[in-house]
């Protein structure tokens, strides 16, 4: 988690993020996985998970996935 101030001096310019990560042993080498991700601009920032961030833009991402060691 985390809250970014791009340039603190001049206005509402900074962000908020948030991640929430889950992981679940289905055996000693195979794995399960989750993770929701969150962004919140502040009215003037411009932070981006991907692509270009617009003011005041929030996004938001799930991930899944299945880990598998040999």
């Amino acid at each position: 988690m985390g809250v970014y101030n791009a340039n603190a001096g001049a206005g509402q310019t900074g962000a908020q993020k948030y991640i929430i990560e889950y992981a679940y042993a289905l055996s000693k080498r195979t794995s399960l996985n989750a993770n929701m991700l969150f962004l919140k601009n502040s009215s003037g920032g411009r932070f981006a998970w991907y692509g270009d961030g617009a003011l005041g833009q929030r996004q938001n991402i799930f991930t899944a996935g299945i880990t598998h060691a040999f």
